[in-house]
């Protein structure tokens, strides 16, 4: 990966929104560095960092941006890694 940092998932210890994430990461051979929120002080410190723009996890810091939501997120992945089709049309493929 040419960016000197690595992008950070944060979510919950366990399955869930962000296990999509991890896969489309994954596919798109991002490496990335998991953060696990494991209590809800935590939650509430990542709240005043101003970095959840809707209170919403997951949360992917890439390229200098705070992506929030696992659709998006997956989209920006998938761009980036070069896995979404080149027309509309193969994209719905």
């Amino acid at each position: 990966m040419a960016d000197s940092t690595k992008p950070r998932l944060t979510y919950t210890a366990g399955r869930g929104l962000a296990s999509v994430v991890r896969i489309a990461l994954a596919a798109a051979k991002i490496e990335y560095e998991d953060a696990y929120l494991t209590t809800r002080e935590d939650f509430l410190k990542l709240i005043e960092t101003g970095k959840l723009m809707f209170k919403q996890v997951p949360l992917l810091e890439i390229d200098g941006k705070n992506l929030i939501g696992s659709d998006c997120i997956v989209r920006y992945v998938c761009k980036k890694g070069g896995l979404m089709g080149k027309t509309a049309n193969e994209e719905i493929k």
